[in-house]
C-alpha cells in the first residue's frame, strides 16, 4: 500500500452546514486570539466560488453586527484587474458589511495607469501596518481556494509570479480570458500563521488524494505542502 504524504491537516465533511459551522467556530478561535495577544486581527482572502460560502454565513451568524473590537484589517489574496463593480471582481462580491462598514478592507485599485506603482502601494499598506507590530509572521489567516490546476490566489503554472521570492504582492500574467491579476506570492503565505485552503466537490476531492500520493512541481501548491505542510489546514467538502 502506497504510503501518503504529510499535506498538512486535513478535515472531511459532507454536509455544507457542517461545513460552515466550523468553519466559523475555527475563524472565530483565531480571531479572538489575534485581538487578544495583538490587538489587530490580520487576515487575507481570496476570491471565486468556493470561500463566498462561507463569508456570507460569518456575514450572517457571527457579523450580525458590528464586531466590539474594529481592528480588523482584510487584504485580498488576488484580485483580476478590472472595474471593482464588474461582476468578476473577488472585491466586489464581498458582502457590503466587508467594505468598510465592519472591517478596514483593502481594496485594489486597478483603475489607475501605473499598476506596478499601485501594486506596491498595496504591498506598504500591508507593511505599514506590521511595522507597528512585533510580529513574527505576516497574517494571521490566509483562506484560499485551489484551481483544478493547482493553482492559488493567482499564483497559476507556468506564471511569472511563482519565481517572485521578494515581493509581498505582485502582478501576475496568466492564460485566462482576464489575464492581469494581483496576487499574493509564497513569500507572503509562507510567512503568514495560519493558512486554511477551501474545497468542495468531488474533483477537488480527487485533487486532493492526488496530492496526498504525487509531488508534482508542475502544480502550485506543491511549494506550500514542501515547505510549510505544517500550516496547512484542508476544508474538504465532499457533496
Amino acid at each position: 500500500m502506497q504510503e501518503l504524504r504529510n499535506i498538512g491537516k486535513i478535515l472531511h465533511f459532507t454536509g455544507i452546514e457542517y461545513w460552515l459551522r466550523t468553519l466559523t467556530a475555527e475563524y472565530q478561535k483565531i480571531e479572538i486570539k489575534s485581538l487578544s495577544e495583538n490587538n489587530i486581527f490580520l487576515l487575507c482572502i481570496s476570491g471565486g466560488k468556493t470561500p463566498y460560502p462561507f463569508y456570507k454565513y460569518l456575514t450572517d451568524n457571527y457579523y450580525k453586527s458590528p464586531p466590539k473590537n474594529k481592528n480588523i484589517n482584510i487584504f485580498l489574496a488576488d484580485e483580476r484587474v478590472i472595474p471593482l463593480d464588474d461582476p468578476n471582481s473577488n472585491y466586489g462580491n464581498l458582502p457590503m458589511k466587508w467594505k468598510g462598514d465592519f472591517f478596514a478592507t483593502n481594496f485594489f485599485n486597478s483603475n489607475v495607469d501605473d499598476l506596478q506603482h499601485e501594486v506596491k502601494e498595496y504591498e506598504k499598506k500591508l507593511i505599514q501596518i506590521i511595522s507597528t507590530q512585533e510580529r513574527t509572521f505576516l497574517f494571521d489567516l490566509i483562506i484560499l481556494g485551489i484551481g483544478d490546476d493547482g493553482h492559488i490566489a493567482s499564483l497559476f503554472p507556468a506564471s511569472l509570479a511563482l519565481f517572485n521570492n521578494a515581493d509581498l504582492y505582485t502582478l501576475n500574467y496568466v492564460q485566462n480570458t482576464i489575464p492581469v491579476r494581483l496576487t499574493i506570492t509564497y513569500k507572503t503565505i509562507e510567512n503568514s500563521k495560519c493558512i486554511w485552503i477551501l474545497l468542495i466537490g468531488q474533483k477537488k476531492i480527487n485533487l486532493l488524494k492526488t496530492l496526498e500520493k504525487t509531488n508534482s512541481n508542475a502544480l502550485p501548491i506543491n511549494r506550500l505542502i514542501n515547505n510549510v505542510a505544517y500550516k496547512l489546514v484542508w476544508f474538504a467538502l465532499d457533496i
